[in-house]
């Protein structure tokens, strides 16, 4: 009995310790409320985009029905996705402080997403990443992660991709080439360059290339001398661009949209030219000299025995034995290792004669 009151006891003991160390232990407190984002408009929902800035022309962007965001004022043109997504994140940001009794008296800019108006006023005077927003009657304290893609002329909105998305090229005419597409086959139809590749693959790669040519930035268009056309035809529809630069800088226009784009220098080759053909390739020679077999059999080298100089000596004792004082004897030369001995010639002095 006494045991299990004990037992009791201790449990109890340890539960409040557990509770105490929950209440008071750093960092275990009730996690706070995610802050709501700063609109209920879904992004991904949006269809229509207007911005309205102090002295500039209203811009107006609409997602088309493949879901690519297109200008259709100021300019007609297909737009940059990565600006037009960083203007959305405004409706789904979480960083923002709400301000009461507060309203924005001249707004810098409006933008309207949809029906939903959204005004811009300045930055914070105490902190310049934080701006004013206006919505409805409410104003924020937003992070300001969006104006600089809000703001500028249109053409700053205009895409990078001199063609646009997914281009179907069934044509393209430059002033070194010109190239159609048959039952999905390229045909060189003409071509002004020597020594340059015209095959299948490299018809192809040229057309790959003027589908997904970059540009380095998009100004307005400024009027200046023509140095070449380049006309490309998409079914029913073409397009025409000026080449009004090729260095130092490549450029290329639209007049009619009233923008020309400025690519990267090595581009000129990739979409001006057919590629020059590859020298062909020698096979190394090798630094020994080849021999042609010939039927003759090799010659044998001359095979030298070596000599004992003691036959010299014994030959010279000899000679010497049956040679008067007046002969006159013509001694031999010195050995040498690779020729053989030469003969001793005794030659008899006139009016002489040999002695046994």
């Amino acid at each position: 009995m006494r045991n299990g009151w004990l037992l009791n006891l201790v449990l109890l003991v340890i539960a409040s310790l557990l509770i105490l160390l929950v209440i008071f232990t750093p960092g275990l407190e009730k996690a706070a409320p995610e802050q709501p984002s700063l609109t209920e408009l879904n992004a991904k929902q949006v269809k229509r985009i207007r911005i309205e800035q102090e002295s500039k022309e209203a811009i107006e962007l609409v997602k088309d029905a493949l879901g690519t965001w297109q200008i259709t004022l100021p300019l007609t043109l297909e737009a940059n996705d990565f600006r037009v997504n960083s203007i959305l994140e405004l409706l789904s940001t979480k960083r923002y402080k709400k301000l009461d009794e507060l309203q924005l008296v001249t707004p810098k800019t409006k933008v309207t997403f949809d029906n939903l108006t959204v005004a811009l006023g300045t930055t914070s005077p105490v902190d310049e990443t934080q701006r004013y927003v206006q919505i409805d009657q409410a104003v924020y304290l937003v992070t300001d992660t969006f104006y600089e893609f809000m703001t500028g002329d249109a053409v700053k909105f205009v895409s990078l991709s001199i063609l646009g998305k997914n281009p179907k090229i069934t044509e393209l005419h430059t002033p070194n080439y010109h190239l159609i597409s048959e039952n999905g086959t390229w045909k060189l139809l003409e071509n002004k360059e020597e020594n340059v590749e015209t095959g299948a693959d490299t018809l192809n790669a040229m057309i790959d290339n003027w589908q997904h040519a970059q540009a380095i930035s998009v100004n307005s268009y400024q009027d200046s001398p023509l140095q070449g056309e380049v006309l490309l035809q998409f079914g029913d529809r073409a397009l025409k661009f000026q080449i009004i630069s090729i260095a130092p800088e490549f450029i290329l226009a639209l007049p009619d949209k009233k923008v020309q784009y400025q690519l990267a220098n090595h581009q000129v080759e990739k979409l001006l030219h057919l590629p020059i053909k590859k020298a062909a390739v020698t096979p190394p020679t090798s630094t020994e000299e080849i021999i042609a077999p010939t039927d003759e059999p090799p010659a044998e080298e001359a095979l030298t025995e070596p000599v004992d100089p003691n036959i010299y000596l014994e030959k010279e004792d000899e000679d010497a034995e049956n040679i008067d004082d007046g002969d006159v004897v013509t001694a031999p030369p010195p050995p040498t290792e690779t020729a053989p001995p030469p003969e001793v010639i005794t030659q008899p002095v006139p009016g002489t004669s040999m002695q046994q």
